[in-house]
């Protein structure tokens, strides 16, 4: 059975105490005036006591979304928050650098040359898609496949913000993604989502289904995540994770999406355990 959200984090939490490091969390509402106001504490079973007192942080690992759940719009508040903490505060993971991973327009100009053609529809804005073919509409946040459609509506009016990115063309028998975990400049595993028989989708929340590759075994996904690290170099301590598709017309991996918070469910608890190690190593170097 795959750890469920609680235990991910309970792992969490046993590996930081083996480095005598305590776990706790706060949420950026109890950020005042350069402190947090209260936070959860994990206990040695595994459980959370809310603590009433300040606290100021030794270091901040930030897990705050900054797109709204249920629109896929980026708001700008949150965002404010997390650069005002950063300014007093050391974080693992930049600001800066999650907003360029985990918003989709801005990917589309730093990598465009790796992904498939990209087009911006504002709201209004009428797609004519006289053939009918497939056409892949991405919010500019989201994530866990939320606000993503492929459609072959002839007529498509935008009601907000759109990406929409060129369909790959992918062996319908076997539709599937690549997804590549980084820790730093180290790709630590790379798995497959393979769709539901007829459906294009890809992601495991929409009825994919995973398997992890063995890395000499996808060197063409491996070594175009390693080309695209090296426009990341300037920031040393990161965590992200790329999605690839192969186009079966030229063989060549295009990167479909980047995320600065990949998930582990599905991982185990052994798998999990490794990688949350490598984490916290990696933090702490």
């Amino acid at each position: 059975m795959s750890p469920d959200h609680d235990e991910q984090y309970e792992m969490l939490g046993k590996v930081l105490r083996k480095k005598k490091i305590e776990n706790v969390r706060a949420s950026s509402k109890w950020f005042s005036q350069g402190k947090f106001t209260k936070y959860w504490r994990m206990q040695a079973d595994g459980s959370w006591e809310q603590v009433n007192r300040s606290l100021r942080p030794s270091l901040v690992y930030d897990r705050m979304r900054r797109f709204d759940s249920k629109t896929g719009d980026f708001s700008e508040l949150p965002y404010s928050i997390k650069r005002e903490i950063a300014r007093l505060y050391p974080f693992y993971n930049v600001p800066d650098l999650t907003e360029l991973l985990d918003n989709k327009l801005y990917q589309a100009v730093v990598f465009s040359d790796m992904m498939p053609k990209t087009q911006l529809w504002t709201s209004n804005q009428v797609l004519q898609n006289p053939e009918g073919n497939n056409i892949v509409l991405k919010s500019v946040g989201g994530s866990g496949g939320q606000f993503v459609t492929i459609t072959k509506k002839r007529t498509i009016r935008m009601d907000s913000l759109k990406i929409q990115q060129s369909f790959i063309k992918a062996d319908p028998t076997n539709l599937r993604d690549f997804r590549v975990g980084i820790i730093g400049n180290k790709i630590l595993y790379v798995y497959q989502r393979i769709a539901a028989q007829g459906s294009l989708y890809t992601n495991v929340h929409q009825g994919a289904t995973m398997e992890f590759a063995k890395l000499k075994d996808v060197k063409n996904v491996t070594e175009r995540a390693v080309e695209l690290l090296k426009r990341l170099r300037m920031y040393r301590k990161k965590i992200l994770s790329l999605d690839f598709m192969v186009d079966t017309r030229d063989n060549v991996p295009y990167l479909v999406e980047s995320n600065s918070y990949p998930g582990t469910a599905n991982f185990g608890a052994a798998r999990l355990e490794r990688y949350l190690t490598s984490l916290v190593n990696h933090i702490l170097e």
